[in-house]
């Protein structure tokens, strides 16, 4: 994403370095209607104008929204991927945890202890559930290509089901 937002950026600063050829268009065009109003291909450059105009400011309004776009997918990639790297060894130590914790006891001191043990363990969930949430937030602000799916969205896509898999066990 973040090579993707930097090739849009040079992109973005080649548009503003042939601004200036764009601008010599315009400018020719609107002196030869001034020059030449009655001129046959007056209608013709006028068009050629507005043409200009329009593609121009389309093709830079288009390519300053992209690279917004893709800066803001390469935040959301960075924040996923430090959430997705505090909860998964977190995850998986629970997980351990639980397997420890074995069957239920007979015995009420043993079973008073793994209830004490259960109640902590939901503590911790309850205290990491905003990075649960900022994890799972950040997975839905990496868009994808229409009719594609990136090589980065698709391993995001696979380690958010593997998290959210190991976190509603």
């Amino acid at each position: 994403m973040r090579a993707q937002a930097e090739h849009n950026k040079a992109f973005l600063d080649d548009l503003e370095q042939n601004a200036v050829k764009v601008q010599g268009a315009k400018e020719s065009l609107s002196g030869l209607l001034k020059k030449y109003p009655d001129s046959p291909e007056a209608r013709n450059w006028k068009r050629m104008l507005e043409d200009l105009n329009s593609r121009w400011a389309h093709a830079k309004h288009v390519t300053e929204e992209r690279q917004q776009k893709l800066e803001k997918s390469a935040n959301e990639l960075a924040s996923f991927q430090e959430a997705e790297g505090q909860l998964r060894p977190w995850l998986m130590e629970k997980e351990l945890m639980m397997s420890v914790l074995g069957p239920l006891s007979i015995d009420p001191n043993m079973l008073n202890a793994q209830k004490q043990q259960v109640q902590f363990m939901l503590k911790e969930f309850e205290a990491r559930k905003h990075q649960y949430d900022q994890l799972n937030e950040a997975a839905r602000g990496i868009p994808t290509g229409p009719g594609e799916t990136s090589p980065p969205h698709s391993h995001v896509q696979e380690e958010l089901q593997s998290i959210n898999r190991k976190w509603t066990k």
